[in-house]
């Protein structure tokens, strides 16, 4: 999964927010437990998200961990369960804390795992610090990159998709230098896209998937608009057929430009 994050209301609700926020932002998987859930069947949701997880932060203020005396003190159980099924467990200490002289048997080597203490006048400099102790972290950079291709993918798609309007303007008026120049921008847009699919800097198989349809459907559309555009009598009733099917080949090329950018999340 990614991160679960694990606090007291009291005391702790505020880092928690700003560190589930900042760690999403940056691409991070991030699970914000909810103090006030903790109960009835959302117990057994609770302990999947830590099975889940790859990282567990412990934000502990002051006397954050005095409850776990508490066999059914709800951190207390987190942190067994985090400890049990051996996740990255990070301490976050926040200022004035201190880790009681005894602890249950069960949490006795929270102590030793390796946390940072987090002083908000410097939490640049604190995130920074965590991330380095996050085992998730390649998979946020890998998220991250590929949100930032899928953003790039949607650019060259709505660039195609305003050349497609352009070029559909030129033929109806008629023009053969309007023409002619949009054509030579459409395929422009095109061969970007392909040069992309070609060197893999589309993100992922959908992505690449997409572009591919995309390329050949315009060849489908090229291969009825050459015909007709070289046929001997352009109104014969063959040719108008021609004409017919390039024009369904073009517009299911359009579709399919608009569909792959709905299709793209979270851009």
């Amino acid at each position: 999964m990614g991160i679960f994050i694990s606090y007291r209301r009291d005391g702790a609700e505020s880092l928690a927010q700003l560190l589930y926020v900042r760690l999403t932002n940056d691409g991070y998987d991030v699970f914000l437990d909810v103090e006030s859930l903790r109960s009835g069947l959302f117990n057994k949701a609770l302990y999947n998200q830590i099975d889940k997880c790859d990282d567990f932060l412990l934000i502990l203020p002051p006397n954050g961990l005095d409850r776990c005396v508490n066999k059914e003190d709800w951190v207390r159980l987190e942190i067994e369960r985090a400890i049990q099924k051996k996740k990255n467990i990070i301490p976050v200490l926040m200022r004035n804390f201190t880790f009681p002289e005894v602890l249950p048997k069960s949490m006795s080597k929270l102590p030793y795992y390796n946390g940072i203490k987090a002083e908000l006048d410097y939490f640049d400099a604190v995130l920074k610090k965590l991330e380095d102790l996050l085992i998730s972290k390649s998979k946020a950079e890998q998220v991250l990159h590929e949100k930032q291709t899928d953003t790039m993918f949607v650019e060259l798609l709505n660039k195609l998709y305003d050349a497609t309007i352009e070029y559909r303007e030129a033929f109806k008026s008629g023009n053969q230098n309007q023409i002619n120049a949009c054509t030579n921008i459409l395929v422009d847009r095109l061969k970007t896209i392909f040069y992309y699919a070609e060197k893999n800097k589309l993100g992922n198989v959908e992505n690449l998937t997409k572009a591919l349809e995309i390329i050949n459907q315009f060849n489908k559309y090229i291969s009825f608009y050459n015909e007709f555009a070289n046929s001997e009598d352009r109104m014969s009733y063959n040719s108008q057929q021609i004409a017919k099917n390039a024009e369904i080949e073009f517009s299911s090329f359009v579709e399919l430009i608009v569909k792959a950018i709905s299709e793209i999340p979270n851009v």
